[in-house]
């Protein structure tokens, strides 16, 4: 029986109860009429009562249909997870220090129609956005550290820590800032460089004996690279991949030339780029050197840096395995390009977007493009001198994907 009616019965019931004592009471004294003025009172406010009633419980049961069971769980990263946890199907990456997924497969990763929406969210060729650390790991070399922070930085998590061996953090070897090179070596495949270090110190924990690294980025102008990825989505949009991604060499190649083209064409080299001391003092896009510059600004220049990401950038939402290089570093200047690893497995080979467009007519909307430059084997160049952690970085990271995985990257799909 629903409550409503129930409680209308209830005081229908007491209503009448009242009613019979108050009738024989004033039956001997003939005034009948005050007890049924009441009575049809007290009857018409019971009536009012169950119509609220009723209203509250339907609106009640309108806000709050039968929940559905759910198929999804949130997690924060960098916590550990039970082992029975299920998450996204993905090839991982062999890792001694975290623990692995119970489902993997070299199934290709197709972005879901909410994340092709989201220009927040960051290709991930290599498919580490999923991996599984501990709360606070610990690592023993600089590799490790770096594909760390990478990791973190695909999940959108710019504040985090960890920690670091006594023999990693006094390696003489290294001649670096073992984190400050971990975050600038991320990029090659995060490619967003316009950060302010908010936090970036390392403290000795003396209860572990080893030092614990603090890491807190803040992102200058987030909107801007939230342009760049938009951009990078309409073209791949425009330009299908093949069903289940790159599989052929040959057809890799075409797809990578296409990018080449349409980004010298769409942009010039800033003349910026010519005089290294006046970019010095220079914010990231006022030096032209991100891929927003290369894809989204609207004053079509960048320098090498924006070339590079640019074009890592719409290679990358492609299934490309396609990473950003910093190198040819001297006093006053350096050099960006790209590395890509094909899709069969083959040698990488090397693109330079800005040497290939500033060789050829540099004007908008040019119809011819340079191409030395791209897809040129490495053991024909003699040019390009990568920073020494950016080319071990990327052997390391590259070496861990087995050649069952190759064409088993995230590819955006529409």
């Amino acid at each position: 029986m629903p409550l409503g009616l129930a409680l209308l019965l209830i005081v229908l019931l007491i209503i009448g109860i009242l009613a019979l004592i108050l009738s024989y009471r004033r039956r001997k004294e003939k005034k009948w009429q005050i007890p049924l003025i009441i009575v049809l009172i007290v009857a018409l406010l019971a009536l009012i009562i169950y119509a609220v009633l009723a209203f509250i419980f339907i609106d009640a049961a309108n806000d709050h249909p039968p929940a559905e069971p759910s198929v999804s769980a949130s997690v924060s990263s960098g916590e550990s997870l039970p082992e029975t946890t299920a998450r996204p199907t993905e090839t991982k990456l062999p890792e001694t220090h975290m623990t692995q997924s119970p489902t993997a497969s070299s199934s290709v990763n197709v972005l879901t129609p909410a994340m092709e929406e989201d220009p927040a969210l960051h290709p991930d060729v290599l498919s580490l956005r999923d991996l599984r650390y501990q709360a606070r790991p610990s690592f023993a070399s600089q590799n490790d550290v770096t594909k760390y922070i990478l990791y973190k930085l695909l999940n959108n998590d710019f504040d985090f820590s960890f920690y670091m061996t006594e023999d990693l953090y006094f390696d003489e070897e290294l001649e670096k800032d073992i984190v400050f090179a971990g975050c600038e070596t991320a990029m090659s495949y995060y490619l967003f460089s316009a950060y302010e270090i908010i936090d970036m110190y390392v403290e000795y924990d003396e209860l572990n004996n080893k030092y614990l690294a603090t890491v807190k980025l803040e992102y200058k102008e987030p909107e801007y690279d939230q342009e760049a990825r938009a951009a990078a989505i309409a073209y791949v949009r425009e330009h299908p991949v093949p069903t289940g991604g790159f599989t052929d060499f040959e057809c890799e190649k075409a797809y990578a030339k296409g990018i080449h083209d349409f980004i010298a064409r769409r942009i010039t080299f800033a003349p910026i780029g010519y005089d290294p001391e006046s970019m010095m003092y220079l914010e990231h896009y006022d030096a032209y050197q991100e891929a927003y510059n290369a894809l989204a600004a609207p004053d079509y220049t960048a320098v090498c840096a924006g070339y590079a990401r640019g074009f890592a950038l719409i290679a990358q939402y492609a299934g490309i395995n396609a990473a950003y290089v910093y190198g040819n570093e001297d006093d006053l200047s350096s050099h960006a390009w790209n590395m890509i690893y094909p899709c069969d497995g083959s040698e990488p080979v090397l693109i330079d977007m800005t040497w290939d467009d500033t060789y050829s007519d540099d004007v908008p909307g040019q119809e011819y493009v340079y191409d030395y430059y791209f897809y040129l084997p490495l053991d024909e160049d003699y040019e390009h001198f990568p920073e020494a952690y950016f080319a071990d970085f990327l052997q390391f990271i590259n070496e861990q994907i087995s050649p069952a995985s190759f064409g088993a990257r995230h590819v955006f799909m529409h």
